[in-house]
């Protein structure tokens, strides 16, 4: 990994709200964080930073990864479920609608 040199045009999207994982016990200090908290860091570093991250998009050319998951990463999943109970519940009104026509026996 190797920092690049001059100035650089960096395209992302500004989140004001980081996602966080799960941390047990007290956050951390120092250059490793799980989590970052955006006040707190800057309460502990003395800088003034704005009270938002930029999720890079842009290659630089530094060897980092930058696969991000999608904001609606999953939503095809709930649509299916949904279906899948519509499908239930008309079912349900088939077999409520069959079920409940007596027949007469010939006599």
């Amino acid at each position: 990994m190797r920092t690049p040199s001059g100035e650089l045009t960096v395209v992302g999207i500004a989140l004001e709200r980081l996602p966080h994982a799960l941390q047990p016990g007290a956050a951390p200090t120092g250059k490793l964080r799980q989590n970052l908290d955006i006040g707190a860091f800057a309460a502990e570093t003395g800088l003034r930073l704005q009270p938002l991250v930029i999720e890079q998009h842009s290659d630089t050319g530094d060897g980092l990864a930058r696969e991000w998951p999608r904001p609606d990463f999953g939503i095809e999943r709930h649509e299916s479920y949904a279906l899948q109970w519509y499908l239930f519940a008309g079912l349900a009104i088939v077999l409520l609608a069959v079920l409940s026509i007596r027949r007469v026996p010939a006599a």
